[in-house]
């Protein structure tokens, strides 16, 4: 198979489609005009699916860094303040500390758990696609939670349920926030067909690939890759039986590609990846699940990982990877910003017409 290093073409058509239904004049944590309904988020990612829902009258609360391990951060005074000063948090629940921070807002609140919150996995379970993990290599199988609200069903799902709770938080603006989610709807059923093309264009599409951590596997998903091994579960350490799966699927070219997000880069994992893309002269793609920076919503961000992952090439067989180490991911990462920027400028007279605003 031949990899290639740029951003590809049918990318740029993906970027270009979805961005006339962009808007232009409003950023992420942008205040509302006329008040703002602050809503607190538990990861950073999940302000992308807010801003979706809540427009120009939401903005977002971020209450542990960006880029940071979710899994490593405890609550801390501060973190229940903020929280409790929003009109609504959001956490993903899957992570112990989420829901104790939904028990200590509440109670400061005087209110139930179910009005002061959105607790992903518990309200919305009977409606989100939870991928099952990959059994052998040392793992145990069950449903995946980590990284479920970036697979493009579910990211519609939240926002329908983030809408609603904003409806009711702002009954005002009720109206606005469900016209805001079937536009996304709609576009997340447009993004997901794109997604297949751009992995079809380049024979990708079926594939298995090796993941770092377990979020990866939802964005593999997205493009209709299958999710063979990954190598390392919470503690970010690389498990002996998932690596010798690894060397030999890749090696043997049955895995694509090694997908590492930017949580599993910052692990100890990373160094066994390193070492098996030289070995093997398997390519990595690294992809964004928690820090968005520079992404103005979901959609772009979705862009950016396609690119990674249908953008990469094979690194030399026993030598440092192929596009000059810690330059690759440089390049990889200005080509898909020089990708989205003349998308950007090429129809910014004519991107989007549909958003609904309220009138007044």
């Amino acid at each position: 198979m031949k990899w290639r290093r740029e951003i590809p073409a049918s990318l740029i058509v993906l970027a270009l489609t979805l961005l006339q239904a962009a808007p232009m004049d409003s950023t992420v944590h942008a205040e509302a005009q006329g008040g703002s309904v602050q809503v607190a988020v538990s990861i950073g990612s999940l302000s992308l699916l807010v801003s979706a829902a809540g427009g120009e009258y939401a903005s977002t609360v971020e209450l542990i860094p960006q880029g940071m391990d979710p899994h490593e951060f405890s609550i801390t005074p501060e973190a229940v303040r903020r929280a409790s000063e929003a009109s609504l948090v959001v956490v993903t629940g899957h992570i112990g500390w989420e829901d104790k921070l939904l028990e200590e807002v509440a109670e400061r609140r005087g209110r139930p758990r179910g009005e002061v919150g959105l607790n992903l996995l518990e309200d919305l379970r009977g409606n989100l696609t939870l991928l099952e993990l990959p059994l052998g290599g040392g793992a145990s199988g069950g449903a995946n939670l980590h990284g479920f609200w970036l697979y493009p069903d579910n990211a519609k799902v939240i926002v329908e349920a983030v809408a609603s709770k904003l409806s009711r938080v702002d009954p005002g603006h009720a109206e606005y926030y469900r016209r805001n989610s079937m536009s996304f709807s709609s576009r997340v059923e447009l993004l997901k067909d794109m997604l297949r093309s751009v992995s079809m264009a380049h024979s990708l599409s079926g594939r298995s690939i090796v993941a770092g951590s377990p979020a990866e596997q939802y964005v593999a998903a997205a493009l209709n890759l299958e999710t063979a091994v990954i190598l390392g579960g919470e503690e970010g350490e690389a498990r002996p039986n998932s690596l010798s799966q690894a060397y030999d699927g890749l090696a043997g070219g049955r895995y694509a590609m090694i997908l590492v997000s930017d949580l599993a880069s910052k692990q100890p994992v990373y160094a066994s990846i390193e070492e098996l893309s030289v070995e093997t002269g398997a390519p990595i793609a690294t992809v964004r699940i928690l820090s968005f920076e520079s992404f103005p919503d979901y959609f772009v961000l979705m862009a950016y990982n396609a690119g990674q992952v249908s953008g990469v090439r094979r690194a030399n067989p026993r030598g440092t990877p192929a596009g000059g180490g810690i330059l690759w991911p440089i390049i990889a990462f200005t080509a898909g910003v020089i990708a989205l920027v003349e998308a950007l400028i090429l129809w910014r007279n004519r991107l989007w017409t549909t958003r609904w605003r309220p009138k007044g």
